[in-house]
């Protein structure tokens, strides 16, 4: 092909089918790159009302132009029409519910042709959604952005293309004719999702109708080819997996979002709280999950202290990024414990916060989990993965040198509550999905639990916030105009989740302190400011009672503080829990009968093959006791199992915590820890 080194000859062309609002995002961004002749917006029937999107631009800009079609034709046939009203010797087609677009991106897609170095472009996202970005690795040609010489399209038989199946035709015309054909990334740009835009149900059914015209395209052109059905098979189920994997993500997005409004949560009051206790797994939770509340609490003159479990030394990505080398040592982790702990700082002086009120414990990040399970009596030290260290080693610390070992952890937090005294503690919601947070909380309430149990006085009201659940919170970045509200699974009838409003100002100085994790900001950026909204919010958790002296009963569901208790298990929190009903957990329920603790588990389906079902116990001591089904555990119905533990020998009072889970070599579900003061 002849191509001239003209970028005026070109004319884009924007094929629009009830895009309305996404369109004229889309028309900015091309209206102000120079190096168009034309500018063909056509509307395929579309019954929104799109042509409005042309409203602000069309008199500003000469070169846009606007062809309706009279009815519905499909994908193909309306680029046929813009390539016919073209006026260019080459056509640039862009989607019209593009996001992120710029124009380097079309710079990108039209300069190797009209330089002659391809005859056609293709552009590919990346590094905008990972969704997107995952389908076009798997199908790069499925693509609507492109660059060509314009005369060239008129060689697809465009009576055999089947709406969508155009780009399939392209790719099948660019192989016949052996066109040199380079496809360009196009950085940050994305589609949202169908099942986004449309909703579940008509994103399946749009999206299966998508495919199978792009299986009735490809037939159509390879009639005359043996192995055509085949790759037609082929390309069938890699869309059946595209599908299938899209309606996940989205089911698995949804989870994230919330169906209440911020007025349905009541007002966490923090009249009487005068000594608040913040607990945080990693420097930055202290600030994303209670930087507004901690303000609050200072400003109605409360004390505020702060307690970081780990330094955050366990990030590689980290490590590299600050030491600028991708060869990191040992000591490499640590300088990067002292810099985030550095940060903290920073961010809480802004908060209001003195160092002297901020506490580091300097365990191993990535490992709170492990010391947690661990036998303290026989499995301390732990190594630190990352330092290759088994103790502290930070100088500025709670107790520096201390081993990395779960009773000297608990015996810590246990220290900073008896001196504190604190009537109120902020932790980790018992559900969140990363296990040093959870395990943060776990020492914590095993701490007020002992405490507690040997001081019916000392009764604090305990708190948790949620940072990691799935793709929570719902929206990424800043969103200083919206709310956090809990994640679905999270919100069951029975939930005890409670807002704080903050001011302009409260806000914004917690969007400043997220702004001191510097070395964050570089690997979770969105994720990060995502956490800057109007509100906080905490769920209530209450630690149990039970005597051993009586037949007593914990049942999900049931009112605190009783003889009964709500022990709250997500919802079918992913689509993995609800295609297997089997290893969504529903409830748990615990029971004193005689001198055993029972406690037994149910699941939304029958038992499935291949799988553990299992309970762990946690005693003061440090023994972690593991009962599963088909072993210990016994089996009640199909989806029912119990696991009891021997409590005569046990001190009185004292403490166990009991947790359930799902899995086999990964965990498909598992339940909150619960802790119980046996009396």
């Amino acid at each position: 092909m002849d191509n001239k080194n003209n970028s005026s000859a070109v004319s884009a062309v924007i094929p629009a089918f009830n895009e309305r609002g996404r369109l004229k995002k889309v028309l900015q961004v091309v209206c102000q790159y120079p190096g168009l002749k034309e500018i063909l917006v056509i509307d395929d029937g579309s019954t929104d009302n799109t042509r409005l999107d042309l409203e602000e631009l069309e008199p500003k800009d000469e070169r846009v132009r606007y062809i309706r079609l009279d009815k519905n034709q499909g994908k193909g046939k309306a680029m046929r029409a813009g390539v016919e009203h073209a006026s260019g010797e080459y056509v640039l087609f862009l989607d019209a519910d593009l996001y992120n677009l710029n124009s380097e991106h079309l710079d990108v897609l039209i300069r190797p042709v009209v330089e002659g170095k391809a005859d056609m472009t293709v552009g590919i996202f990346r590094g905008g959604k990972w969704l997107t970005d995952f389908s076009q690795r798997v199908v790069p040609w499925l693509s609507g952005q492109r660059c060509m010489v314009r005369r060239v399209f008129f060689d697809i038989p465009i009576d055999l293309v089947s709406g969508y199946g155009i780009e399939t035709a392209f790719t099948v015309l660019a192989h016949d004719l052996h066109w040199r054909l380079k496809y360009v990334p196009l950085q940050g740009a994305y589609h949202k999702p169908t099942e986004t835009r449309r909703g579940a149900v008509t994103g399946l059914l749009w999206k299966l109708r998508m495919y199978e015209q792009i299986i009735r395209t490809y037939l159509a052109l390879r009639r005359r080819d043996p192995h055509a059905r085949r790759r037609a098979f082929i390309i069938g189920i890699l869309a059946l997996i595209l599908v299938v994997f899209a309606l996940t993500q989205f089911y698995n997005n949804s989870r994230a979002d919330a169906h209440i409004g911020l007025q349905d949560l009541p007002v966490l009051d923090l009249t009487n709280a005068q000594r608040i206790l913040v607990i945080a797994p990693h420097p930055d939770d202290e600030t994303l999950g209670t930087g507004g509340t901690i303000q609050a609490a200072l400003d109605k003159g409360a004390d505020v202290r702060v307690v970081v479990v780990t330094n955050g030394d366990g990030q590689p990505a980290a490590a590299v990024a600050l030491q600028k080398d991708i060869t990191i040592k040992p000591e490499d982790y640590i300088k990067d414990g002292e810099i985030r702990q550095q940060e903290s700082l920073d961010a809480l002086k802004i908060l209001g916060v003195p160092a002297s009120q901020v506490s580091y414990l300097g365990f191993p990040d990535g490992q709170v989990g492990e010391l947690w399970l661990d036998d303290w009596q026989t499995n301390c030290p732990l190594e630190g993965k990352h330092t290759q260290v088994t103790a502290v080693p930070y100088p500025d610390t709670y107790q520096p040198n201390a081993d990395y070992c779960g009773s000297v952890l608990l015996g810590i937090i246990k220290k900073i509550l008896v001196d504190y005294r604190p009537d109120m503690i902020l932790l980790p919601q018992i559900n969140d999905n990363h296990p040093d947070h959870r395990a943060a909380t776990q020492f914590t309430l095993m701490a007020a639990a002992e405490l507690s149990a040997n001081d019916i006085n000392y009764q604090p009201t305990i708190w948790g916030y949620i940072i990691h659940y799935g793709k929570y919170p719902h929206l990424r970045g800043w969103q200083l105009n919206h709310s956090l509200l809990p994640p679905i699974p999270l919100l069951t009838p029975e939930s005890n989740w409670y807002r704080l409003n903050l001011t302009q100002q409260q806000e914004a100085a917690k969007a400043s302190a997220i702004r001191a994790y510097k070395s964050q900001l570089e690997l979770m950026k969105s994720y990060l400011e995502s956490f800057a909204r109007q509100n906080e919010i905490f769920d209530k958790v209450d630690l149990l009672e039970f005597s051993n002296t009586a037949i007593d009963t914990l049942q999900i569901n049931q009112a605190p503080n009783l003889d009964t208790a709500n022990l709250s298990v997500p919802d079918k929190a992913s689509a993995r829990q609800l295609a297997l009903a089997g290893t969504d957990l529903t409830d748990l329920q615990a029971s004193i009968l005689q001198d055993r603790l029972v406690v037994t588990v149910h699941t939304r389906g029958d038992f499935l093959p291949d799988v553990e079902y299992l309970t762990r116990f946690k005693f003061s001591d440090g023994r972690t006791q593991t009962c599963i089904l088909g072993k210990d555990g016994l089996r009640l119905t199909s989806s029912a199992f119990a696991c009891s533990i021997d409590i005569s020998e046990l001190k009185t009072p004292d403490v166990v915590g009991f947790d359930a889970e799902v899995g086999k070599n990964i965990t498909l579900d598992q339940s909150g820890w619960h802790f119980v003061i046996l009396r």
